[in-house]
């Protein structure tokens, strides 16, 4: 989305004969305010927990859905790929927030948009089986366990990591 004060200026200009696009008008994307939030809440992480929070709640409010969706085009794919991923690290940030917080069923549900996006990073589904761990939720744990293996083979994956399965085994007592 642009956002810029188009009401007020000219988006088009005539000069000299010929139309231009008038180069006084500043336009913002949702795609430069999302990495601004972004690199802020980075920035923040350290220093300030809630403040960085806050950001990536923002900068996550922008994602509508892949970039460029439905247009086959390299540097679209590349373009897509990398917001993807992008989203994808907030939203790990923020499950990753929530269960230092101890608020473990606010950060399954970043996870799990997560994995909506992405279900081949394991990382997640460990982060996410920790909070259920948390919940002592050990049939969810098994349910993830088992999703993770699954997602693994489909990649030709025959193994989960030693945490994956140390945490899986640890709920199967």
């Amino acid at each position: 989305m642009l956002r810029s004060d188009f009401a007020t200026q000219r988006i088009v200009v005539f000069t000299n004969g010929q139309y231009y696009l008038n180069p006084k008008i500043y336009v913002r994307t949702d795609l430069q305010i999302f990495q601004q939030l972004a690199n802020q809440a980075a920035a923040m992480l350290a220093q300030n927990r809630g403040k960085a929070k806050q950001l990536l709640k923002q900068a996550l409010d922008l994602f509508s859905g892949d970039f460029c969706e439905g247009v086959a085009s390299d540097w679209c794919d590349e373009m897509r790929s990398y917001y993807r991923k992008s989203v994808v690290d907030i939203l790990k940030k923020l499950g990753h927030i929530y269960y230092e917080d101890e608020a473990f069923q606010g950060g399954l549900e970043f996870l799990y948009r997560a994995l909506e996006l992405d279900d081949a990073d394991e990382s997640v589904h460990i982060a996410v089986m920790r909070c259920l761990q948390a919940l002592n939720d050990k049939d969810g744990i098994q349910r993830q366990y088992k999703k993770l293996v699954k997602t693994l083979n489909r990649m030709g994956i025959s193994v989960p990591s030693r945490e994956a399965t140390d945490i899986y085994k640890m709920s199967l007592r």
